[in-house]
């Protein structure tokens, strides 16, 4: 069954312009049961780029993939517990997405910390294949980052950081896959608030096994 908040979700994205309507908050716990929120970038539906064989297709084609550096301290967290929530509020439609679900990380090759992929079994997709398909659509600029010194330590003289990784790049593009990774995040619930209208609505979908169920409440 499709999922039903994904075509709401694609509808928000579409009718808000703003290259910031693209940057929901991510919450996700420590080790320690601290709480951690950062403003990530979408990057798109896993369906978008990759098909899977899997019967459970639907299910790996409407996970959501952002993009982060493999040595900061999420992927750790991620790893540690996956449970993660999405905030993710659209102006122009004064809409606001809550989407919880699962976190996982996909890592390098022979990353140390790769095991946490034997979560993502027989799903059919290529994970490699999407991890280097999303690192060359970032900007030269964008790329660069995965050169920079270790994210959390002292900065230090920035003259030498890598400005740009073109595709010409062997080398650095090579280097900067080493520290380049993925997040895909599975939704399982969704809370829905639409703010434009008065009284505003609001929608709450949960996954129960294959299907979902929806359920207008009281905002």
């Amino acid at each position: 069954m499709t999922a039903p908040w994904k075509a709401l979700l694609q509808q928000a994205l579409a009718s808000n312009t703003s290259p910031t309507s693209g940057w929901p908050t991510l919450a996700t716990v420590t080790h320690d049961h601290k709480p951690r929120v950062r403003t990530i970038v979408f990057r798109g539906f896993i369906g978008d780029t990759t098909t899977s064989s899997d019967t459970d297709r639907v299910r790996w084609e409407d996970m959501l993939v952002f993009t982060t550096d493999a040595r900061s301290a999420k992927v750790r967290e991620i790893v540690g517990n996956g449970s993660g929530e999405l905030c993710w509020y659209f102006p122009d439609t004064r809409e606001q997405f809550r989407l919880t679900g699962t976190v996982r990380v996909v890592l390098p090759p022979h990353h140390t910390m790769r095991i946490h992929e034997a979560d993502m079994p027989n799903s059919g997709v290529d994970w490699e294949e999407l991890r280097k398909h999303h690192f060359h659509n970032l900007s030269p600029g964008a790329r660069s980052q995965f050169l920079w010194p270790n994210p959390k330590q002292t900065r230090a003289d920035t003259s030498g950081w890598v400005q740009a990784i073109n595709d010409q790049d062997a080398q650095a593009i090579s280097e900067a896959l080493k520290n380049f990774s993925l997040l895909v995040f599975e939704v399982q619930g969704v809370d829905r608030l639409e703010l434009r209208e008065h009284p505003n609505r609001r929608l709450i979908m949960d996954k129960e096994d294959e299907s979902w169920c929806v359920t207008e409440i009281n905002p």
